[in-house]
């Protein structure tokens, strides 16, 4: 079935996939609205000699989804499934998981002498 993107907007999206390692059907929408945007994506993510090798940065991917704060389950996927055919391995992926996992951790630490010292169970924070 032929596109009906324009030219510079199909190479556009193509560009930025082989650099992102995935697509994301959202990134259509982001396309047809902003693609100067898309483009400024692809410029931080294209790498050259001088950053990271694409396992690298698919590992990052990974844990930057995978935090609590960032969950995306649909990119998760991608990136993981980008990972493993970039050379990871099941051991580093699992570090990563522990390492988000316990990105949270802080938001207990602080938040919970707040509680405490709310309910009168503590005098000072």
């Amino acid at each position: 079935m032929p596109s009906n993107e324009p030219d510079g907007t199909k190479e556009a999206k193509e560009k930025l996939e082989e650099a992102l390692g995935c697509w994301d059907t959202g990134f259509d929408t982001m396309m047809k609205y902003d693609e100067e945007f898309m483009m400024l994506l692809h410029d931080v993510s294209t790498p050259n000699s001088e950053q990271l090798p694409k396992k690298v940065r698919q590992l990052m991917y990974v844990a930057i989804f995978a935090s609590p704060p960032n969950y995306h389950e649909r990119a998760l996927h991608r990136h993981i499934e980008a990972a493993i055919e970039s050379g990871a391995s099941h051991e580093e992926l699992l570090w990563i998981f522990k390492v988000a996992s316990v990105m949270g951790f802080h938001s207990l630490v602080d938040g919970a002498p707040l509680v405490w010292l709310r309910l009168g169970r503590c005098s000072y924070v």
